[in-house]
């Protein structure tokens, strides 16, 4: 049958301006990969019932997208199309339910198909993401509080191992500690260490650095790191570190001789200088009442800041800021001066350190710090340098909430996916909820980075940067082991933070950094064990690393969700307030094998039945149909 390529459906279409999205220019929308394929995504309001990709490759086409999910807002479709040529021009073809045709093309929605979407696929890359970073299980390590390996590198003044953590204080770890504690890991079945910043730096955090090509003598300097890497690959283990060239600390080289040399420094242009001399204005007497305690903290931190950098802090009486720095930094932070990565000599310097702990210590990826406050095109430079030392290299991004901008395929591999945690913190931890717009949002983040970029991204429930889920949660440990169980299933990698697999919990930056601690005796034993295992199942089933993600059924206070791969089916069952009783969960399948829970079930052919399974519990099934 001929095909039709400006009246698709040999109709008119409808003007009527429904929310139809796409964009050749996203990503996730359309995404060349391997073997010549386009992976093309279309959003729409609710009513459609066929979306039709019409091409023209040298011979007029046409390819039905298929709906892969639905909320209350926007049905998903998507499909791959595999062209015959690389001069690529299409439309969509939409049939609403009511009847009527619709056309959409780069001017939005049309009568007919008369401008196409015109793509040159010479020109397209090819989006890859590192292959053993697809689903891999990371755990997040601020180093200074792991484990204390060697004693003899404390710092002056460390104090006891778990003192009550404060902002300034240090009580030992380092990369011996991670070394030791590697059987550990392996066991718990961890395949990416992802390490807190590491480089030289007088403060705990070291998002401070003085000097980017040395580990901080504290964790055991570059010798530690290189053993430290030597023996996770012989586990076949990933290291990525962490590192921040927004901003650095007073006393790294740069910076130094501006203080010193002023106007005339070589590095003047690599900051943005307000007043030279240098110096901070401190102005106690504008700080809150209900903050007057925390000035007395200031005073004290910033003589210490006066001593350790030469720079003199001046007490003003005006109005203005109450710590007002004669140079730009993060977040008027005064040991955080900002690098201008626009300035080409301080771009060179930032690019091969990225290039220096690649090729000589073979590191496995980078997670950057604060990305959007770098200019943008920083970050594309970044990555032909990182890839160029080794393809498989993997970049992760440091973005709160929808990173698309930084996900096309020419900075980042993926990034810290903090909308899951949101969505986890909504629904498990504070129960405020419902069901039906919990699976919403995540059907939308599934939906919103190409496939390879989402199976990479960091899936979170907690960060150095955040309260820990158990405490959000209200100490109530069997909602973080439901929330896990939900990490761990759900298309990402998963990214456990040191100490949450044995049920820690803290408060706001500093207490979310405690001091792991190892005598057992206080661990959730359950918790571990849930970690354990369904690392463990994720290595033995490509399903629950790679597969396909589909919402299969849900009440009001539970739901299933489906992962597959090729032949291989998983089923993950989630209660919450209320248990689950002779449910019939619309799944064709032969038998079922329960690979994780404690439920009262039946497979039969017309699907699963769900007897029993307790409230804030979770089942994982393998299914053969």
């Amino acid at each position: 049958m001929s095909i039709n390529e400006i009246l698709y459906y040999g109709v008119t279409g409808n003007l009527y301006p429904l929310d139809i999205r796409h964009s050749p220019q996203r990503r996730a929308d359309f995404d060349p990969i391997p073997g010549g394929k386009i992976r093309i995504r279309v959003q729409t309001e609710p009513g459609f019932k066929e979306v039709v990709v019409v091409y023209n490759d040298g011979n007029p086409k046409a390819e039905k997208l298929n709906l892969w999910a639905e909320t209350l807002r926007i049905q998903y479709w998507h499909g791959e199309i595999q062209p015959d040529a690389s001069q690529f021009h299409y439309q969509i073809a939409l049939k609403h339910q009511d009847g009527s045709a619709v056309y959409h093309g780069p001017t939005g929605t049309t009568g007919a198909s008369e401008f196409n979407f015109q793509i040159d696929l010479k020109k397209e890359s090819v989006l890859t993401t590192p292959k053993w970073m697809h689903g891999a299980v990371i755990y997040q390590i601020f180093p200074e509080r792991f484990h204390n390996g060697d004693p003899s590198l404390n710092p002056p003044g460390t104090e006891p191992w778990g003192s009550k953590p404060t902002s300034s204080q240090f009580q030992g770890g380092d990369l011996r500690g991670i070394l030791k504690k590697l059987d550990y890991l392996e066991e718990l079945g961890v395949e990416v260490l992802y390490l807190n910043p590491i480089f030289t730096s007088p403060s705990n955090h070291k998002y401070d650095c003085s000097d980017y090509y040395n580990i901080d003598p504290s964790f055991g300097g570059n010798e530690a790191l290189h053993d430290l890497i030597s023996q996770l690959h012989k586990r076949s283990m990933k290291i990525i570190l962490d590192a921040s060239f927004n901003h650095c600390h007073p006393n790294f080289i740069g910076f130094r001789d501006v203080k010193i040399n002023g106007p005339e420094s070589k590095y003047w242009d690599w900051f943005t200088i307000y007043e030279y001399p240098l110096a901070v204005k401190v102005r106690p007497h504008l700080f809150p009442p209900e903050q007057k305690e925390r000035s007395k903290y200031y005073q004290s931190w910033l003589s210490k800041f006066e001593r350790d950098t030469g720079i003199p802090v001046v007490v003003a009486e005006d109005e203005g800021p109450v710590l007002a720095p004669s140079y730009n930094t993060w977040m008027g932070v005064p040991t955080m001066p900002k690098i201008n990565l626009s300035n080409p000599k301080a771009r060179a310097y930032f690019l091969d350190v990225t290039r220096y702990w690649i090729e000589e210590f073979k590191i496995d990826g980078w997670r950057m710090d604060v990305v959007p406050l770098i200019v943008p095109d920083f970050w594309a430079d970044f990555r032909k340098t990182a890839k160029g030392s080794n393809p498989e290299v993997m970049l992760f991004s440091e973005i709160w909430g929808n990173a698309s901008y930084w996900l096309q395929g020419d900075g980042f591999d993926g990034t810290m996916n903090y909308t899951i945690r949101s969505l986890a913190l909504e629904y498990f931890a504070r129960n405020k909820m419902d069901t039906q717009t919990f699976l919403d949002g995540c059907k939308h983040m599934l939906m919103m980075y190409a496939h390879e970029m989402t199976l990479v991204s960091q899936n979170l429930l907690s960060s150095h940067d955040t309260e820990r889920f158990l405490h959000e949660a209200g100490e109530d440990n069997s909602r973080l082991r439901l929330a896990t169980l939900f990490q761990m299933t759900i298309p990402g990698a998963p990214s456990i933070y040191y100490g949450d697999e044995i049920g820690m919990t803290g408060g706001r930056d500093p207490d979310c950094r405690r001091a792991f601690p190892w005598e057992s005796d206080s661990w959730d034993l359950e918790m571990h064990s849930l970690v354990k295992t369904l690392a463990n199942l994720r290595k033995e089933y490509p399903a629950l690393r790679t597969g396909d993600w589909e919402a299969i059924w849900q009440s009001e206070e539970a739901f299933a969700y489906r992962r597959s791969e090729g032949n291989q089916q998983i089923l993950v069952v989630i209660s919450r307030n209320k248990s689950i009783k002779d449910v019939l969960l619309p799944i064709r399948n032969k038998n079922s094998a329960l690979l994780y829970g404690n439920v009262e079930f039946d497979a039969t052919g017309n699907g699963l039945i769900i007897h029993n399974q307790a409230p804030w519990t979770g089942s994982v099934y393998l299914i053969h149909s």
